[in-house]
């Protein structure tokens, strides 16, 4: 993860200084307000009812591709390779650098750029699917499709970055609960 956000950074940085302000904070909307606190309920919210609601119909036509295992099988093996120590250090990679780094990639640098040069609709559709399909995981795209959607409507509504962070710390360790459990 660090190794790829490293990229990430350095990515953000350049288009900051190339395309932006250079001000980093900025150029992708990276602002909180005490508001914003809301998404960490709502990120929850997502994982325990709106991601499960989803899978009810995938799971009454395709029930063993969609079953609890292949949905929880990231996150389980994350977790079953973490032990001890490094399982606080897990917690913190998912639940708090995940949101922050994914979050000024996807929304701030990506859906503002495609923003920029189409419309708003088209930078949030076209992030969400860029977002779902980077994860690499079939079985999820269509919760992490929905999950897309509802982060990137957030920062597409309050042109800022603390909302869309918030529900996805609360959408990440609702998960990880889940998978620890």
């Amino acid at each position: 993860m660090v190794g790829s956000w490293s990229v990430y950074g350095i990515a953000v940085w350049a288009a900051s200084w190339r395309h932006g302000t250079g001000d980093i904070r900025n150029d992708v909307g990276l602002t909180f307000r005490m508001i914003d606190l809301i998404g960490v309920p709502t990120g929850v919210a997502i994982q325990f009812v709106a991601i499960p609601l989803i899978y009810v119909p995938l799971r009454a036509l395709w029930p063993t591709t969609f079953d609890d295992a292949s949905l929880q099988r990231n996150a389980t093996d994350l977790v079953d390779r973490a032990g001890g120590f490094s399982i606080v250090v897990l917690v913190l990679l998912v639940v708090v650098g995940a949101p922050f780094v994914e979050e000024i990639v996807y929304r701030g640098l990506l859906q503002r750029s495609v923003t920029t040069s189409t419309t708003p609709v088209a930078g949030w559709l076209t992030t969400a699917v860029v977002f779902t399909i980077v994860h690499f995981r079939p079985v999820e795209y269509p919760g992490l499709a929905v999950f897309a959607l509802i982060v990137g409507a957030a920062a597409m509504r309050t042109r800022r970055l603390g909302l869309p962070i918030a529900i996805h710390v609360g959408f990440n360790a609702a998960g990880l609960t889940l998978a620890l459990w």
